[in-house]
């Protein structure tokens, strides 16, 4: 097995990973009563914020590093291009839930 398998691999098992911690987030965040509740949030944040650099340097690696098709593919994609858009929403959705938790 290569570098490339393993990257890949790796990149998706944090996707689902990242997707388990984000659903543990939620399903915290609506059981919240007291203080004492935040603990189980904070600790699925930090997980789901974990999955999500490894997942991101993951992707990065893959596209721009040279382990499979090259950045010149990756960039005249539109399928990629068009992912890349969705996960700046993504991102920018999580923003606010990312900055309220921190400020607790």
């Amino acid at each position: 097995m290569t570098i490339a398998h393993i990257i890949a691999a790796l990149h998706l098992l944090t996707l689902g990973i990242g997707y388990g911690f984000a659903w543990m987030r939620a399903r915290a965040l609506s059981k919240v009563k007291t203080h004492a509740d935040l603990n189980d949030v904070f600790f699925a944040d930090n997980m789901y914020g974990i999955a999500s650099l490894l997942w991101i340097g993951t992707g990065l690696w893959r596209a721009f590093g040279g382990l499979e098709k090259g950045t010149d593919y990756y960039l005249h994609s539109n399928f990629f291009l068009l992912k890349m858009t969705l996960f700046a929403v993504v991102f920018a959705l999580e923003l606010y839930p990312m900055a309220t938790l921190i400020k607790w």
